[in-house]
């Protein structure tokens, strides 16, 4: 099955298009859309922003080469495409960079709010099955 062009919800066709898929069939599809928009994008502004944080800002290019780096370090510990990583992460750039690494790993995040008490953190972890 090769993914539709990307649409929004928005869309009139949108109900229509995803009747009938399963939500694994979905989030495939719109991962793998949001990858590609990435990636079609990415060449042409290499060397422009894409992140800034207080006085900081990364490039493509850089938000790129960490996140290459971060999904190969995912890979290294073990984590393979359809796992569903747990990501506590402070406010800041890496915030933006480890989605994206999980992504290229082939793999889903969780996302978990360092404010959130440990016990509800762990319930988390736990029902999700995360790593």
């Amino acid at each position: 099955m090769s993914p539709a062009p990307f649409q929004g919800a928005g869309d009139k066709t949108f109900k229509n298009r995803y009747a009938g898929w399963t939500l694994k069939e979905c989030e495939d599809s719109f991962m793998s859309q949001l990858l590609d928009l990435y990636k079609a994008h990415r060449p042409a502004a290499l060397d422009r922003p894409a992140l800034w944080w207080r006085e900081e800002s990364w490039t493509f290019r850089q938000v790129e080469e960490e996140s290459q780096l971060l999904a190969a370090r995912l890979a290294h510990l073990g984590i393979a495409p359809g796992q569903v990583v747990a990501l506590l992460v402070e406010r800041g750039p890496l915030m933006a960079l480890w989605p994206l690494a999980v992504w290229k790993a082939g793999a889903a995040y969780l996302p978990l709010d360092p404010s959130y008490p440990p016990e509800r953190l762990r319930l988390m972890v736990r029902e999700s099955g995360a790593k």
